[in-house]
């Protein structure tokens, strides 16, 4: 029988564990670090409940621990698989428009030594073939969900190369809106 864990005991834990596990981090640009023009953060895997480690030290989620996560940093998990679900679908499409719909606005996409700044959908497809390289394509269409890693700053795709979270359209952010964040080709 699996017993409940109290936040705030669970908080502790996580940052104990990330403490512990430097060594099974992961360095990518967060959504945070791209908008202040920080280096790279170091990003342990943490994961709640049982997990398995594969040899590349990604922690792998069963369900219902990346539904639990979900919901405690998001309220809801169902909107976030389901995004996951219609970005890959969009991505093996090769449905670029779909895909230009999915981002937040502006963004600003750091590649090769230098910024891209999309302000808007046909930025982003007038692009699209530097943002989208093969190794973003390959991290958004191998992602499962269950070995998602989310954390305050959105739902990670890969090893970073795609960051999502909710955008809120007003100031009660009752309903946020999905969106890429940020994408590190």
């Amino acid at each position: 029988m699996r017993a409940l864990v109290s936040p705030v005991l669970l908080l502790l834990l996580c940052a104990l564990l990330h403490a512990m596990s430097m060594t099974a981090a992961a360095d990518t640009l967060s959504p945070a670090a791209i908008s202040t023009g920080a280096a790279p953060a170091t990003t342990a895997i943490v994961t709640t409940g049982a997990n398995v480690t594969t040899s590349d030290n990604h922690a792998l989620n069963t369900h219902p621990d990346i539904d639990s996560r979900l919901d405690t940093l998001f309220g809801s998990h169902v909107r976030y698989q389901k995004f996951l679900a219609e970005l890959q679908a969009l991505i093996a499409a090769k449905d670029w428009p779909g895909v230009a719909k999915t981002l937040a606005y502006p963004m600003k996409i750091k590649r090769a030594g230098h910024s891209i700044r999309l302000r808007s959908p046909e930025d982003f497809l007038r692009r699209s073939g530097s943002i989208l390289t093969p190794r973003v394509q390959a991290a958004i269409l191998n992602q499962t969900y269950a070995s998602l890693f989310a954390n305050a700053d959105g739902v990670m795709i890969g090893d970073g190369a795609v960051w999502f979270s909710g955008i809120c359209k007003d100031a009660q952010c009752i309903d946020p809106a999905l969106k890429i964040t940020a994408i590190n080709p």
